[in-house]
């Protein structure tokens, strides 16, 4: 079982605008390209892990879209409002992530946002990364390495290139 981050960016390297929204997302992908492997990837997933503002952007889609997956959110405080399906974590990522090691069947999705990717980073929590590379300039926003530190270890282990020009990469942890 694997943490993978799989997630979208800017050619720039921004996740979210300024203000933290994704609405250039939908703008960016082409229908014709069909759905970048998302299906099979999320059958993959047993779990997904989101930081508390993640959540909440997903919270104000309407229908929660991931039915039938549990998710950690990590937060030092409980929003309201909160999803069935929804757990709070505040504690240590690395244990965390180890209970759902002996807990959940299939990867666990690491989705967002940047600070908790930034955390897992600098843990050696995350796998594998799947990135896809919308052909759009941002300018500014969130950044895909939020604080990140120098280094290696990644090992390229395939590339996907797609008709509107999206590209998607991805890498293991060596």
């Amino acid at each position: 079982m694997a943490v993978v981050l799989y997630i979208a960016a800017s050619l720039d390297g921004f996740v979210a605008d300024r203000d933290g929204g994704i609405d250039w997302l939908d703008q960016a992908t082409s229908k014709a390209d069909g759905d970048y492997g998302y299906a099979d990837f999320y059958a993959s997933v047993g779990t997904l892990v989101m930081g508390r503002r993640t959540y909440e952007q997903v919270r104000g889609f309407g229908a929660w879209p991931y039915l039938g997956k549990p998710t950690v959110v990590f937060s030092s405080h409980r929003p309201d409002g909160e999803h069935p399906e929804a757990e709070f974590a505040s504690g240590d990522p690395d244990e965390v992530i180890a209970s759902l090691r002996s807990q959940v069947e299939g990867d666990i999705w690491l989705v967002g946002g940047g600070d908790l990717i930034a955390s897992f980073r600098a843990a050696g929590l995350i796998d594998t990364i799947i990135l896809t590379i919308l052909p759009v300039l941002l300018g500014e926003g969130v950044p895909l390495f939020a604080g990140a530190q120098p280094g290696g270890g990644l090992r390229h282990v395939e590339t996907h290139t797609f008709e509107s020009g999206v590209v998607q990469l991805r890498y293991d942890f060596a």
